[in-house]
């Protein structure tokens, strides 16, 4: 620095005016508030993924729980007319004895 300082001709200010207009560009260049907001933007993209995923997620697991419960409504159904199916022929074998003639006295049952 000090051989730019002891330059003859008064160029060393004419240099260090030129250094000092730069610098700040510079350094305006590096801190880029622009990459803020492209580093907002991109954890926004993250998030919208994440959240895009989980709602994914979200909307298998109902149409999961939609299939389970149409399943379960089926078998219920089918459960009902067995159980009724079950109770009809309950009742007719206790009507049937009543039709039938008495067994003959020396049979075995």
């Amino acid at each position: 620095m000090n051989a730019i300082v002891d330059n003859p001709g008064g160029k060393t200010s004419e240099v260090e005016s030129v250094i000092r207009e730069f610098a700040p560009r510079d350094i305006r260049r590096r801190q880029r508030p622009e990459r803020s907001v492209d580093a907002a933007g991109q954890i926004g993209l993250v998030i919208a993924r994440v959240t895009g995923a989980s709602f994914d997620e979200i909307d298998q697991v109902i149409a999961t729980l939609q299939t389970m419960k149409d399943t379960l409504r089926q078998e219920g159904k089918r459960l009902q007319r067995e159980i009724a199916g079950y109770a009809h022929r309950g009742q007719l074998r206790k009507r049937v004895p009543a039709l039938l003639p008495p067994p003959p006295k020396g049979a075995k049952m």
